[in-house]
């Protein structure tokens, strides 16, 4: 048997008769013998159906699976729980599909039934029960779960109380320097001057001046009772009327100031001297009996 080079090849009539297996076998020897096959490799078949796939991303995750077959068996059964799966309600769900994602994710029927969780160190105000209804109404509306109502209360709560604590800082830190300036501005006389501030906001602007001094913030943090510049003026204002306003109140320290100074007269003129009777001391004696009975502010 001879075999031409050539693609089509003939075979030399000599009688003998070839079965197609020795025909085919004949042909693979020639392809081989020319370079036109390559060995046939089976994991390079197997690669094949990878390699259509152009996105290296999309190419990576299919990696686990060792043919079509199971890729198309993991797509189906993907597709099974998707279609099973809860669905988060819509405008276009019907009553029964959100009772039924309710009912598996905890949410409640009433904004009542939402726990508050309990956070150490912390008391829920007033105020913040009455913020807290409305965003219960709110997680109600949009079928939030309770646990998760309560972790989203829990992180509110605290991330509040740790603003409310660096404010708090702020507020002391500035409290403290104005003090500290007035005591540099007032040396000794600082003790006395804060109290003619204090009896000055009572008297003239009452428990509602009082209240806006100690609550009332500027922009930078500081509260309009520390502000060196109100204080120096109710100050200027209580010692005044230390002078001319009997309805200034007079504290416990002060009166014993006042029945030292009366014990002081007295025994530098006695009763029946002429200095006793003289205007200028009964003058003198009638205001500090008039301060003693609390009805005005005393000198110092």
């Amino acid at each position: 048997m001879e075999i031409d080079g050539d693609d089509d090849f003939e075979v030399e009539e000599s009688g003998e008769e070839f079965t197609d297996e020795e025909l085919a076998a004949a042909e693979l020897a020639l392809a081989e013998e020319s370079g036109e096959f390559d060995e046939y490799d089976p994991a390079a078949e197997e690669a094949t159906w990878r390699d259509l796939i152009s996105d290296a991303k999309l190419r990576n995750s299919v990696e686990k699976y060792s043919s079509v077959e199971d890729l198309i068996k993991a797509h189906n059964h993907l597709g099974g729980e998707l279609r099973n799966r809860i669905k988060y309600p819509d405008v276009d769900s019907s009553d029964e599909e959100v009772m039924a994602f309710r009912e598996a994710m905890g949410v409640p029927d009433d904004p009542d039934e939402y726990p508050l969780p309990e956070i150490e160190g912390y008391e829920y105000s007033e105020d913040d029960l009455v913020e807290l209804e409305g965003w219960a109404e709110w997680a109600l509306e949009n079928n939030i779960p309770q646990g998760a109502f309560m972790e989203l209360i829990r992180s509110r709560v605290e991330n509040k109380a740790a603003v409310d604590m660096e404010h708090h800082k702020i507020l002391q830190a500035e409290q403290e320097l104005a003090e500290h300036n007035l005591r540099q501005e007032w040396g000794g006389d600082y003790e006395a001057n804060i109290e003619y501030a204090a009896r000055a906001a009572h008297a003239y602007g009452g428990e509602e001046l009082v209240e806006a001094l100690e609550s009332i913030e500027t922009d930078e943090g500081q509260l309009l009772g520390d502000i060196p510049a109100i204080v120096k003026f109710l100050s200027n204002v209580g010692r005044m009327s230390a002078e001319h306003d009997p309805s200034m109140i007079t504290t416990d320290g002060e009166r014993q100031t006042v029945s030292e100074q009366i014990s002081q007269i007295m025994s530098d003129n006695p009763p029946g001297t002429p200095g006793y009777n003289s205007p200028g001391v009964q003058r003198r004696l009638g205001e500090l009996y008039e301060m003693l009975e609390g009805n005005k502010l005393i000198s110092p």
